[in-house]
């Protein structure tokens, strides 16, 4: 099935301008939990991949056929559903989750690139963690095509559904490298979205293992700070 973009979703590369406002605490305590201590690991879900058609075409990077296999969440994006989480570690801190610390999430289906005139399989569509909010997508090879990161963290009213939302999709330096565009590296791509319909049950912190040592790489939900912050954003064309 040919790929359909949806119009006005996105603007071209060069007025594409992100800010990421974070707040900071310094008494962040976050404790990395292993996936072998985890009973219930997610099995359903879905990721959704929007691929903004002019950072492709420009580039010369051809989307020559994918197997969608779920209902994506992007408009104009594909879906593809999970079919393996088991590999999945996850930081917690009192209960609450705060990122993952390792695996991958795998999923049915997948997409196959041609850069030049060779082609190379994404299939299946395999999502591996490389800091707790920081994610790549990887063939079959290992090779990092795109870097997930800057999302939005969704957590059902039961406490149990998990959306990463609003995710940028960005240039890998492997795939920089592949086209021979080094200076492209993290350039904007598209965006994603990963739904877990059941995360991991959480662990309190007397149950971490002894010797896993704190991760620093999360923010704090709520700023130690308190009164008014003002954010102006601009943007000059």
């Amino acid at each position: 099935m040919p790929i359909k973009y949806a119009r006005g979703r996105a603007q071209p590369i060069s007025r594409a301008f992100y800010l990421t406002a974070t707040l900071f605490s310094a008494s962040c305590g976050l404790l990395l939990l292993s996936a072998g201590a985890l009973a219930d690991q997610p099995e359903t879900g879905t990721t959704s991949l929007y691929f903004h058609p002019p950072a492709l075409e420009n580039l010369d990077i051809n989307l020559v056929s994918e197997t969608s296999t779920g209902l994506s969440q992007r408009v104009g994006g594909l879906g593809f559903e999970l079919a393996s989480t088991k590999e999945l570690s996850i930081i917690t801190r009192d209960g609450n989750f705060k990122g993952f610390g390792g695996g991958a999430i795998t999923h049915i289906g997948g997409l196959s690139f041609r850069v030049g005139p060779v082609n190379y399989s994404l299939e299946p569509l395999r999502i591996e963690v490389v800091e707790p909010w920081k994610y790549e997508i990887r063939d079959a090879e290992g090779n990092a095509w795109f870097v997930l990161e800057h999302m939005q963290q969704l957590i059902g009213d039961d406490g149990v559904r998990l959306e990463l939302d609003n995710v940028d999709l960005a240039m890998s330096p492997w795939l920089s490298e592949l086209i021979r565009r080094p200076d492209l590296v993290g350039t904007f791509m598209g965006s994603a979205n990963i739904v877990l319909d059941q995360m991991p049950k959480a662990l309190e912190s007397a149950n971490v293992p002894n010797g896993l040592e704190a991760t620093s790489g999360d923010v704090c939900a709520v700023p130690v700070n308190s009164g008014p912050i003002d954010v102006e954003l601009t943007c000059a064309t």
